[in-house]
């Protein structure tokens, strides 16, 4: 399996009395609850990619990328001060591109089920509107690769804002590391470039033909 260490997302496995305390929190959108159910269709995607075309399991992942993250808001920090000088439709744009670029990279990362699992480890308070979830995904064959997802409340839903990873000893942050990655193509074209560039490794990716 390739692991997509720029958007990686972990899945939690619950048994016995933590699969009711899932469900109860899914009941009222806790932190925990929306990484897990976000887990379960990234899983079902995952263990069908032998059988089934990346433009299937894209459709299928979309919905459930769109429910956990918010996509605007990692675009806005990703983009940097370049987000405040886009015009609203080009904003509208990034964000649709962005979202796709992010579907298709689970699809064509998580390309490979072969028995690895996942552990939500818990959930520790930032502040009053901000939780970090700690996962890890354990692989047979290789060490875990830590994950925790920053996630903040607006209008009393959470969602997914950011990812740290850690994995064979190097850590990082998803935003600031796309941050880095789409500078030099702000600075170049603007938005219309990184719209641009985007779609066009959306599609190398559905296509398997890989991409930065």
């Amino acid at each position: 399996m390739r692991l997509w260490l720029a958007a990686l997302a972990a899945f939690a496995l619950y048994a016995g009395g933590q699969a009711l305390a899932q469900t109860n929190e899914a009941r009222t959108g806790e932190p925990a609850a929306v990484v897990a159910q976000f887990h379960d269709a990234l899983l079902d995607v995952w263990k069908d990619a032998d059988k089934s075309p990346a433009a299937e399991r894209f459709d299928r992942l979309a919905p459930a990328v769109k429910q956990a993250f918010d996509l605007q808001r990692m675009m806005r920090g990703a983009a940097g001060s370049s987000w405040g000088k886009a015009t609203p439709e080009q904003r509208v744009q990034l964000v649709e591109a962005f979202t796709r670029y992010s579907v298709a990279t689970y699809v064509d990362r998580f390309d490979a089920y072969d028995g690895q699992t996942f552990q939500t480890i818990g959930t520790q308070p930032v502040a009053e509107d901000q939780v970090l979830v700690e996962t890890r995904i354990v692989q047979p064959s290789a060490e875990p690769v830590s994950l925790t997802y920053v996630m903040n409340r607006e209008a009393d839903q959470w969602r997914i804002v950011d990812v740290r990873y850690v994995y064979e000893g190097k850590a990082g942050n998803e935003i600031p590391r796309l941050h880095g990655e789409f500078r030099q193509t702000l600075r170049t074209g603007g938005p219309d470039l990184l719209v641009e560039r985007l779609n066009a490794l959306a599609d190398q990716r559905l296509a398997g033909t890989g991409g930065q």
